[in-house]
């Protein structure tokens, strides 16, 4: 690394607890704002859940993230009574 322009070793070492999730999640928000308004589905669904199971129903692969258990759980839940219909 130390041969790579831009880059520098040095010997300091500074250790911390840091959590970006937040701050990831919302940038990535931020930074695709314009594509969200612009997409039809985006527009048109209005739930987490409608939209899974629009994307599972168009055979999509879908990870949904959450820090709250009670989302997963929630969305879980609407999934499994949507299936069964």
């Amino acid at each position: 690394m130390k041969e790579t322009p831009g880059f520098e070793v040095v010997e300091d070492v500074v250790l911390g607890h840091f959590s970006f999730a937040k701050y990831l999640m919302w940038k990535d928000l931020v930074d695709r704002t314009d594509q969200l308004r612009e997409n039809g589905v985006v527009r048109h669904l209005i739930t987490i859940s409608n939209l899974i199971a629009h994307l599972l129903g168009k055979e999509k692969t879908v990870l949904f993230v959450s820090e709250k258990t009670a989302a997963l759980e929630v969305v879980q839940r609407r999934r499994r009574a949507g299936s069964r219909t």
